[in-house]
């Protein structure tokens, strides 16, 4: 079974493309399912302002509720969590595997400080939405419920 196929342009020399096709009889040595194993992975993060706030978008398809943590702390925005494998009958063959799973992190330092209790954070559709004011005084740390839609 192949697992990665790699194409090899006119413009190579004979050397890159004795290398890439070791490579390719290599990899096919290999099932997937004997690679595939749990991970950190990093979910996509968008951040922006607007004269409201901060607005932070992550890609989080998969994740349930339960399994995000996210915490405010003056500037710093915390956020962790674990996608869950899913569990296929023992007989099942992968042929591809490039989901990956496991647990992740992600902290970022602000250029404000906010406001941590009018953090609202909603998780719809694999998206975690996440909307924040700014504050101008001290803070204190807090931890952001996230609501299931």
């Amino acid at each position: 079974m192949k697992l990665i196929r790699i194409r090899v342009g006119a413009g190579l020399s004979d050397l890159d493309k004795d290398i890439h096709q070791s490579f390719n009889d290599m990899m096919q040595l290999f099932n997937p399912f004997v690679t595939y194993q749990e991970r950190n992975w990093r979910p996509n993060i968008d951040i922006c302002e607007d004269k409201e706030g901060f607005l932070v978008m992550v890609e989080l398809a998969g994740v349930e509720v339960a399994d995000i943590d996210l915490e405010i702390d003056g500037r710093t925005l915390r956020l962790s969590g674990r996608r869950q494998r899913r569990d296929f009958p023992k007989e099942t063959r992968y042929h591809l595997a490039e989901i990956p799973y496991g647990s992740f992190e992600r902290i970022f330092s602000l250029p404000a400080v906010i406001d941590a209790s009018s953090v609202e954070a909603i998780h719809q559709q694999g998206i975690l939405e996440i909307r924040m004011a700014v504050l101008s005084k001290k803070h204190t740390a807090q931890r952001v419920p996230i609501v299931g839609r």
